[in-house]
């Protein structure tokens, strides 16, 4: 019985989560970030990458940057974006552009429309229809 208790004291310290320090991060975007109250960066899953908002010669648009570097990628297809998020693999961004909800490899490539209409109602959609199928 003592055993049992012991063994079960062990699997159960063993499998409770690990308390982890509040980390604080602070990044320069640059000058381009478009800055304001309503700014939405987004941190990759993997916490590698960051998608932010910023100014380019044809407007806004978002970019991509690896956390370690200091160049910043605009994505093709994503102007006017607008509340970017990662897809749970890190391979897709979503965000809010011409009251659609839509989807752009951080890699390049053409966004691809998920959904019309009222984006507040669709930003609940399953994070599933972000990553590949």
């Amino acid at each position: 019985m003592l055993i049992a208790a012991i063994l079960g004291f062990r699997l159960w310290s063993v499998t409770r989560p690990t308390m982890r320090p509040l980390l604080w991060l602070n990044i320069d975007l640059g000058p381009d970030t478009i800055s304001g109250r309503d700014l939405t960066a987004a941190i990759s899953p993997d916490g590698t990458r960051i998608v932010f908002p910023v100014r380019t010669p044809d407007g806004n648009r978002l970019a991509v940057r690896f956390l370690g570097q200091a160049k910043t990628s605009p994505l093709a297809g994503t102007e006017g974006g607008i509340n970017p998020f990662f897809s749970p693999d890190g391979e897709w961004v979503a965000f809010g552009a011409g009251g659609k909800l839509k989807k752009v490899s951080v890699h390049g490539g053409a966004p691809v429309a998920l959904s019309d209409g009222n984006l507040a109602a669709e930003a609940g959609a399953p994070m599933a229809t972000l990553s590949p199928r």
